[in-house]
């Protein structure tokens, strides 16, 4: 039971900080924009995102990309 318990806290670290891993490694500001519903049930069986939150995403991202810097 302990190392069910230890394996799916590690499993789920590890999934949750490469974004976070891999910014801090590149040399350049980097920024991370949630685009989800609030009950994603994210890193779950049923995870999901609502279709307004993802097109809303894609603009978003897009917009932030368009900036100058």
């Amino acid at each position: 039971m302990v190392a069910d318990l230890l394996f799916s806290w590690v499993n789920n670290f590890l999934r949750e900080s490469v974004a976070t891993f891999a910014m801090a490694a590149l040399p350049i500001p980097a920024v991370a924009v949630p685009t989800v519903n609030p009950d994603n049930n994210q890193h779950s069986p049923n995870e999901n995102i609502r279709l307004g939150n993802y097109v809303d995403g894609i603009k978003t991202i897009a917009a932030i990309l368009m900036e100058k810097l």
